[in-house]
């Protein structure tokens, strides 16, 4: 969507998503929230290399077509262990 993200360091789906992605920044107390908002809000270099780090790691992993043949790859391997 062209925004990078801001994420509660203590949710571990987002904060790996948004540490492997690159695509925006993690935060754990409010002092780091108001901190971390106002670094995507003030630095737009910073803020847009975010986003589209992000946008990259989502097309890569998680386009339809990649989350299908994964979801093949899973389930006819281990389909082959029964």
């Amino acid at each position: 969507c062209g925004t990078p993200c801001l994420v509660h360091e203590r949710c571990e789906v987002t904060h790996d998503h948004v540490a492997n992605s690159g695509g925006g920044l993690y935060f754990d107390s409010e002092a780091d929230f108001r901190a971390s908002l106002t670094r995507l809000l003030t630095d737009s270099a910073l803020s847009k290399q975010m986003a589209s780090a992000g946008r990259r790691y989502v097309l890569e992993n998680f386009a339809w077509k990649r989350i299908v043949r994964r979801f093949k790859e899973e389930v006819f391997t281990h389909t082959s262990d029964l």
